[in-house]
């Protein structure tokens, strides 16, 4: 099989397989690994000038953990929350991540449970904070939602009704009166799925990877 990353070249050649994020064969290969356990990572980073960072970090080994929220309710999103008890590690991880080698486990340097207990603590704390501003915004979105649900259809039903009683023939009588029926179905059943959305406001956390980061100075 003749395959390709870019879709452009796809289109120039018809027998060519174009994999893209939703093709089975990518879809499998994903599923092939085990997300229930977390992946474990040492890395190594130089300070240097082609690092623009918000603050540096300190020289010395650093444990992280990189945990997955996945916010449900009626707006989904997933994000990755790097947690480290250096804060200029969590302000740039982004860029450190990217510019880091593998590393070694330093002997007497090697990440300790007790760091990750720590480190799980203060996930927990922002998970927490996290958790009750999202609800928070869902509950200010669900308002809106039904209180824009509730305008559009009195709007409708009471534009209908009106045709109704201006309606003299039996035949249009019957499908004003099925429009308003349907419109009633279909308030009640989005007005159920805001509840059902509502009820579903959480955020969920899952530990993706562990580890250390080696923050060395650029000359070594």
């Amino acid at each position: 099989m003749s395959i390709t990353l870019n879709a452009s070249h796809a289109i120039d050649n018809p027998k060519v397989e174009s994999l893209t994020p939703i093709h089975p064969l990518i879809k499998q290969a994903a599923r092939s690994f085990d997300y229930n356990t977390p992946v474990k990572s040492h890395l190594r980073v130089k300070l240097g000038d082609d690092l623009v960072l918000k603050s540096f970090p300190p020289v010395g080994i650093h444990p992280f953990a990189i945990y997955q929220w996945h916010f449900h309710g009626i707006r989904e999103d997933v994000v990755l929350r790097l947690v480290s008890r250096e804060q200029s590690i969590t302000d740039n991880w982004q860029v450190l991540l990217e510019k880091a080698e593998a590393g070694e486990t330093i002997p007497g340097e090697s990440s300790e449970s007790s760091s990750y207990e720590e480190l799980n603590k203060i996930q927990y704390d922002l998970w927490s904070k996290a958790r009750e501003d999202h609800r928070d915004r869902e509950r200010d979105l669900a308002q809106y939602r039904r209180e824009s649900l509730t305008s559009s259809h009195d709007a409708r039903i009471a534009l209908l009704g009106d045709q109704l009683s201006q309606s003299t023939n039996e035949k249009i009588k019957r499908m004003r009166q099925s429009q308003i029926d349907s419109a009633n179905a279909d308030y009640a059943r989005r007005i159920q799925e805001l509840e059902i959305a509502m009820e579903r406001t959480d955020v969920h956390t899952q530990l993706i990877v562990h580890g250390t980061i080696q923050v060395v100075q650029g000359d070594r």
